[in-house]
């Protein structure tokens, strides 16, 4: 009979501590030159190789867990029950392991903090004299403390710009132009002397705003009807904002229709596929900032209109 002998087979509970080695070696033989297959169960689920965390000598059959190699979750994820099954096509066998994680001290594991926010490199924008507060938060064991740059260079406070050193939050307070850009959480975390830290990514901070037209001079551009034509929005002031939209409008202040004749560009120029007379006019460029209550607009850009005469031959 081609049967299978266990030769190894680790304690069917083992009671864990953080640091401690879990042992799931099973050496088995066979009176035969059947080969022998493991396969693997933990806590229900299958696996065809070792589970994860489990390291592995095919050649030994050690099979084992290095508990101060895991962070906090991974560590809490091996606890529960190994079912090893050794097979050939005539016979098996089959081990369980309880695996069973004792209450461990906080001060027994270290894991060096870890920002989780921000996850990415953002560029914010806001209003004039608002007061607002970007986040900052990691994780580590012990808690990390935080810090700022602004800059690249440590964060001096004061009464517009504060930061919790333990929540990690850095808060502005009438915020100008005076208190942009860009800033770097830093979290922090004592490993005996040491000081480990971990470096979030950046905020660009911008003042959303639209500065006024450097001239308010009348333009004035004359085209015979029919024609293609482009009045451009000329001598703008600066514009910083997360979205920047163009306007045009007429003498009275009323938005210009776009029609299929005209389009607006990325700049702000207003194209007219063709003009009529009734296009004859003063035009304004209007300019604004995603968030803010204000439009800019631009001096008078007058069009003129040279009508078509028909001539009766």
């Amino acid at each position: 009979m081609m049967s299978i002998t266990i030769l190894y087979q680790p304690p069917s509970t083992q009671n864990i501590d953080y640091g401690d080695t879990i042992d799931l070696t099973v050496i088995a033989i066979n009176d035969r030159s059947e080969n022998l297959t493991y396969r693997w169960k933990h806590n229900n689920l299958e696996f065809l190789n070792p589970p994860p965390f489990v390291i592995y000598n095919p050649t030994t059959s050690e099979a084992y867990i290095t508990t101060c190699n895991l962070n906090i979750d991974q560590y809490e994820s091996v606890r529960g029950t190994y079912i090893i099954n050794v097979t050939h096509n005539f016979d098996y066998r089959v081990v369980e392991v309880n695996v069973v994680l004792r209450e461990k001290p906080e001060e027994d594991v270290r894991l060096p903090p870890n920002v989780i926010v921000p996850d990415g490199p953002k560029v914010v924008y806001k209003k004039n004299k608002a007061d607002f507060s970007l986040p900052c938060k990691a994780k580590g064991v012990p808690e990390p403390s935080y810090e700022w740059l602004r800059d690249g260079v440590p964060l001096i406070v004061s009464p517009q710009i504060t930061f919790d050193s333990v929540r990690g939050d850095i808060t502005f307070n009438d915020f100008t132009t005076r208190e942009e850009g860009v800033f770097t959480c830093v979290a922090r975390s004592m490993f005996g002397t040491t000081i480990v830290k971990s470096f979030a990514p950046t905020y660009t901070l911008k003042q959303s705003r639209v500065d006024e037209f450097r001239t308010n001079a009348t333009i004035s551009t004359v085209a015979d009807e029919y024609t293609y034509i482009k009045l451009k929005c000329e001598n703008k002031g600066e514009a910083v904002g997360e979205e920047i939209d163009y306007t045009w409008y007429d003498f009275n202040g009323s938005k210009i229709k776009i029609d299929d004749r005209q389009f607006i560009d990325q700049n702000g120029n207003l194209h007219f596929a063709y003009v009529t007379t009734a296009d004859g006019r003063q035009y304004k460029c209007g300019i604004y900032a995603t968030g803010l209550s204000y439009i800019q607009l631009s001096g008078v850009v007058l069009l003129s209109i040279k009508a078509t005469v028909c001539k009766l031959i």
